[in-house]
């Protein structure tokens, strides 16, 4: 099925239609608004001008919703020649399976009970000793945070 030959000219209609309704609607409460000298002067302007309003800009809606609607059954007698239908394309190739990667990086295993409880008492030394907690972090190659919580318990 063709596309009618009207199309075109009555998009450009009514989106030119309701650019100047909006412009114009907008432009008058704009005014309003901006030179007023007492409140409520402006109400009769608003009440009407605010119908064009939103009429203007529903004219430019609704042609660009229904140009955005895509009907593979209708061709443009512009771009009939020159447009694939999504139908006819060709499949794209598929893209190459990778089998081989890049190995994990090992996760360290978690501490046993005694290596903390052995931790946790050579921090306690370190500090009676003096040392920062830098220091014993430094030394049990540790983070801060863990020597802190170690010290706190």
């Amino acid at each position: 099925m063709r596309q009618p030959t009207w199309a075109a000219p009555t998009f450009g209609g009514a989106i030119v239609a309701g650019v100047a309704a909006a412009l114009i609607s907008g432009y008058k409460i704009a005014d309003c608004l901006r030179f007023q000298s007492k409140p409520g002067e402006c109400s009769e302007v608003i009440e009407g001008n605010a119908l064009p309003l939103v009429a203007g800009i529903a004219a430019i809606a609704g042609p660009l919703a229904g140009f955005f609607t895509l009907n593979p059954d209708l061709d443009s007698s512009l771009a009939a020649g020159r447009r694939r239908r999504w139908d006819e394309a060709p499949e794209p190739e598929p893209l190459p399976v990778v089998i081989d990667g890049p190995e994990p990086l090992p996760t360290p295993d978690p501490p046993d009970e005694n290596e903390e409880d052995l931790r946790a008492d050579a921090a306690r030394a370190m500090r009676a000793e003096g040392l920062t907690q830098q220091e014993i972090a430094d030394r049990l190659n540790v983070s801060r945070s863990t020597v802190s919580r170690i010290l706190k318990a």
